[in-house]
């Protein structure tokens, strides 16, 4: 079992208390402790702190370090997803390197009931208001799910237990902190005395009730989804207006998280989208909606048609491009070499072949080695036969490159500059000309080994 352990008073007692469990279960403890980035300083502190009281409870300690401000930067995302996602992401990774059956994670039931008010402020359905479970999926545990803070305090301290504090509990803007340290006193004081209480209870019942909803849902779907989730799915119009609409939603959201990215998420205004679409008149109206991730749901012949998000086309970090050698992308393979004019005869075409998979650049002009990545903000281009820059945002909408497929595109470039938008434009400084000596031919090739036809982001392009 992995024993998850910040140092907090959460934490400590969860190992404190599994480890008195050991004998009794034969349990073989492995604490794992996660440093997210956010506070330098205090890490190799808290570091030593966990490995110290493990060892004193006979556990190896791992620690694992995580870049959770780099991750919010590039995912824009808040601090606390961040460091959620990465730590849960480091957590996993220990339990497959220790082939753990167990992940033991130190929630209590103050969280609990924060969870579920804070996901009745946010918005939320009946699987929302069921808020953490006990058990989760591959051997997730919250031993201490019904355990009141203040018990697990007075344990901590009946036993002198030492724990951290987290300054970042106590930061008030975050809303989390506001509802622990504002929101929660001020209903028990002033409304409802019990009101932690009622919030738990509130999860018990969604949770009953989920269970029933997710059976009916299960068999609607097994009786009318068609298709393969890689590829895609159907469902008949017909058969799907006569679900009751609590159903109809949750096969809706169930279709959604079969073909996304596990990072994509389905609010009540895309679920509504696709009702809209099922329940359009005439009969024979046909139409479409975009989703999350860049997953694609219309209407035709009768059926509501789901087309899976498409995958990442080129890594979001650059990544070495060999010359003469190649890269492989989700799709298919990036290929260059070196050609010698003064060896070899030129190409008797412009500097981006008719087919537009093809390009060829002056080996003389790259400045560093070539790399492989996927767009960012701010990025330009000035494309072949412009004497001037434009966006690459600007570049895909004249191009009428889809929404879903920019982030996906795959783009060559060097130390300094864009060279190549792979199935599309050439930097226009990088063509050859008649007194380029040396040239790179760069070809892209889908995984199927074609040049002319594919799936992916850059052969929609390139088409």
């Amino acid at each position: 079992m992995i024993v998850a352990v910040s140092g907090g008073p959460d934490s400590m007692a969860l190992l404190e208390f599994l480890a008195g469990l050991r004998q009794e279960y034969d349990l073989r403890l492995v604490v794992a402790h996660v440093t997210h980035g956010f506070r330098p300083a205090a890490a190799e502190r808290e570091a030593t702190f966990v490995a110290e009281h493990a060892a004193r409870c006979g556990a190896p300690c791992v620690v694992e370090t995580v870049d959770a401000p780099a991750f919010r930067r590039i995912h824009r995302c808040s601090p606390q997803v961040a460091a959620r996602t990465l730590r849960y992401q480091a957590l996993r990774g220990v339990q497959k390197l220790y082939q753990a059956q167990k992940l033991a994670v130190g929630h209590n039931a103050d969280d609990q009931a924060e969870t579920v008010l804070l996901r009745l402020l946010r918005g939320t359905g009946l699987r929302g208001l069921r808020a953490m479970q006990p058990r989760g999926k591959d051997g997730l545990i919250r031993p201490l799910l019904g355990e009141r803070r203040a018990a697990i305090l007075a344990y901590l301290q009946a036993r002198g237990i030492p724990f951290l504090e987290d300054p970042s509990n106590a930061l008030p803007h975050y809303l989390r902190n506001r509802i622990r340290h504002h929101l929660l006193p001020l209903l028990e004081r002033e409304y409802q005395p019990k009101v932690r209480q009622r919030l738990l209870e509130l999860a018990q019942i969604s949770q009953i009730d989920e269970e029933f909803l997710s059976w009916h849902t299960l068999t609607a779907v097994q009786q009318l989804v068609r298709g393969d989730p890689r590829q895609g799915l159907s469902l008949p119009v017909a058969a799907l207006r006569h679900l009751p609409l609590a159903v109809l939603n949750r096969v809706i959201l169930w279709c959604f998280a079969s073909l996304s990215a596990p990072e994509a998420s389905c609010g009540a205004a895309h679920v509504q989208a696709v009702r809209r679409l099922i329940n359009a008149e005439p009969a024979s109206w046909s139409g479409g909606c975009d989703l999350p991730g860049g997953m694609r749901v219309w209407r035709a012949a009768g059926d509501i048609w789901w087309r899976p998000a498409p995958s990442a086309g080129a890594p979001a970090q650059p990544c070495p491009l060999p010359v003469p050698g190649a890269v492989e992308l989700p799709h298919g393979r990036l290929q260059s070499r070196l050609v010698d004019f003064r060896r070899e005869p030129r190409p008797q075409f412009s500097s981006v072949p008719p087919g537009r998979h093809e390009a060829w650049i002056d080996q003389a002009q790259v400045r560093g080695g070539l790399r492989v990545r996927t767009r960012r903000p701010g990025d330009r281009i000035q494309p072949l036969g412009m004497q001037g820059t434009v966006s690459l945002k600007e570049l895909f909408i004249n191009d009428k490159v889809p929404r879903h497929a920019r982030d996906r595109i795959p783009l060559v470039i060097d130390d300094e500059t864009i060279i190549w938008v792979v199935g599309g434009r050439l930097h226009h400084a990088y063509r050859i000309t008649p007194g380029t000596q040396q040239a790179i031919n760069l070809s892209y090739l889908d995984a199927e080994g074609e040049e002319e036809r594919g799936t992916s982001p850059a052969r929609r392009y390139l088409t």
